[in-house]
């Protein structure tokens, strides 16, 4: 079933995102805090609206200019922002995003750093887990391997998704999305619990 999926910001990961979400077929509202970053939101949503609709002619693209209205019409909400803008968006929108999956885009991690990378990734990096405690959160976490390339618009990098959650109907329904979008998933589970994490 095709989904519509909220896409809040205006990052590159979510122009990568919008594009592919659109030629699987599903709704993308494109959306951010018109509020307090009218210029940047401005100079960047639009453009990114019509590309995807220059190279997806069938896409059913939108623009919102109210973050609240995106995520209450949204199934799946994809926020990618700082933290604090974050918690700004959760006070805006927590109400109409209940029971809906809400997707962490975990850091990515380079496979050629020095310090050694664990597997599980912690849980809830950037605190989705309380600013939304009425949400279904799902990690999807960039894994990246430098000297190869699978997923152009990314990184140079080949670019697998480790994607976790709790609830096993939410992270199938996002599996289901990053398989369809051609991106190579390095492992999909149940996330453990946070006291069996080691930090």
């Amino acid at each position: 079933m095709k989904k519509t999926v909220a896409l809040v910001g205006a990052t590159r990961a979510l122009a990568v995102l919008g594009h592919g979400l659109a030629a699987a077929g599903h709704t993308v509202l494109l959306t951010g805090d018109f509020k307090r970053h009218p210029v940047r939101l401005l100079g960047r949503l639009p453009l990114l609206l019509f590309d995807v609709r220059l190279s997806v002619p069938q896409a059913d693209a939108r623009l919102l200019l109210s973050e609240r209205d995106a995520c209450w019409e949204a199934d799946i909400i994809i926020p990618s922002m700082p933290r604090k803008a974050l918690a700004q968006l959760a006070d805006e929108v927590q109400d109409v995003a209940t029971g809906k999956i809400v997707v962490s885009l975990g850091q990515s991690v380079d496979g050629h750093r020095e310090a050694p990378v664990k597997f599980p990734p912690p849980i809830g990096a950037n605190g989705l887990d309380c600013l939304f405690p009425h949400s279904r959160i799902v990690d999807a976490f960039w894994v990246e391997e430098a000297g190869h390339c699978r997923k152009p618009g990314i990184s140079g990098n080949r670019t697998d998704v480790l994607v976790t959650g709790d609830e096993p109907e939410a992270v199938s329904t996002v599996v289901d999305i990053v398989s369809e979008l051609g991106f190579p998933l390095r492992m999909s589970a149940e996330r453990h619990p946070r006291t069996a994490i080691n930090a």
